[in-house]
């Protein structure tokens, strides 16, 4: 396997779609950043979604609809908890290319020996587990053609990608979609070279890894003491984040920062607002009951008490109930 670099994990995701030019559909997770669906249609490519879950048995049926097809699969790892390497190997069986997107995973610069993705991300850009701020880095199966080394494509607008995540927020709050948006300037900077000093980017990155990963050990330790069981996703989903289900997130949040602190939402249901017919029910259980309380560096286990301390108030007062998620 190849590794490369980026300045940010879409840029080397925008560099391998351009290289294969035989998928001309992608299947995405509902639950995806918006920046995915908005390069997929910035690249001229068709695309569908599956609805959350964990495993193959989302993927599978909407993979059987377009047989035939030369159709990619981006796979994501759901608040960092992986994907099984079985079920990645299905899928591919199934599929003209895969792409694992671990970009909220623990970065790790150490390749699967038979990952059957053929490309795996990581990034510590902002909000990942380790977040420089900047940084990605993909193992790739085959190397990309002439490894489309330092393109920033003419016309790059650095500002591009915030400009596009601002409209998102407005996507969100009810104004229809329009495609020509994601074409009307140049937001990627991509390339596989951009970083000037992998080496030491590696190193920086695994440094930090060690003190990160002790203290959200520590974070989460006082979640899963003082927050009951039931509230609980996931325990090998808690590493990017500790994720409870509630039956009102708007509740908690109101909560949460009335006592001057903070938490958030995860990705949104994108298929429902990219014009998706199929109904995914799941994608959209998640986005509005799930609710992610914040373990990085920056967080104190004071602060996580009192956001524990929310939690149970509201569910003393009878106002705040558990949520299950039973997955297929």
């Amino acid at each position: 396997m190849l590794t490369v670099y980026s300045n940010r994990a879409l840029g080397i995701l925008s560099a391998f779609i351009r290289e294969c030019p035989h998928v001309d559909h992608w299947l995405l997770p509902a639950n995806v950043c918006f920046s995915v669906p908005f390069l997929i249609s910035s690249l001229g490519r068709k695309m569908s979604f599956y609805d959350f879950g964990i495993g193959g048995a989302p993927v599978e049926p909407v993979l059987a609809k377009q047989r035939g097809a030369q159709v990619g699969v981006l796979l994501l790892n759901h608040y960092g908890l992986p994907w099984d390497e079985e079920d990645v190997s299905l899928i591919r069986k199934n599929s003209a290319s895969v792409v694992l997107d671990a970009c909220l995973s623990v970065p790790n610069f150490q390749p699967l020996p038979n990952s059957k993705a053929d490309l795996t991300l990581y990034s510590s850009g902002k909000g990942k587990v380790v977040e420089l701020g900047y940084g990605a880095f993909g193992h790739l199966i085959t190397p990309l053609a002439g490894q489309r080394q330092g393109i920033v494509r003419q016309g790059f607008n650095p500002t591009g990608y915030d400009l596009l995540e601002r409209y998102w927020k407005q996507v969100l709050e009810g104004i229809p979609f329009a495609k020509d948006i994601v074409l009307m300037h140049e937001w990627v900077d991509e390339g596989t070279d951009l970083l000037p000093d992998p080496i030491a980017y590696s190193e920086r990155v695994k440094r930090q890894q060690l003190f990160v990963l002790r203290h959200k050990l520590e974070i989460n330790r006082v979640y899963n003491e003082l927050i009951d069981d039931e509230f609980h996703w996931h325990p090998r989903g808690n590493t990017w984040r500790f994720n409870i289900m509630v039956d009102d997130a708007e509740l908690l949040l109101k909560e949460i920062f009335s006592r001057g602190l903070f938490a958030s939402r995860h990705y949104a249901n994108a298929a429902r607002r990219l014009g998706e017919t199929d109904r995914l029910p799941f994608a959209d259980l998640v986005e509005k009951h799930m609710v992610n309380l914040f373990n990085c560096p920056k967080i104190t286990a004071e602060f996580a008490e009192r956001c524990a301390g929310a939690v149970q108030y509201l569910k003393g007062k009878g106002k705040l109930r558990p949520m299950r998620l039973s997955l297929p």
